[in-house]
């Protein structure tokens, strides 16, 4: 049997665009904002399906 996806990540460029698109699908202040291991900002909403989605700048 195969695991359900949960996880999906993408990248971006740009801060400001990235929060507005998040806001615009619905996540008013539901998402963590943080820096991993690289120094990256990352960004974790979840889905209605419950899959994590992280953004991660460039």
């Amino acid at each position: 049997m195969e695991a359900p996806l949960n996880h999906i990540v993408y990248s971006y460029d740009d801060d400001k665009e990235a929060i507005e698109l998040i806001k615009k699908v619905g996540y008013q202040e539901n998402f963590d904002i943080f820096y991993d291991d690289l120094n990256r900002k990352s960004l974790f909403i979840e889905d209605n399906n419950g899959t994590t989605i992280q953004l991660i700048r460039k």
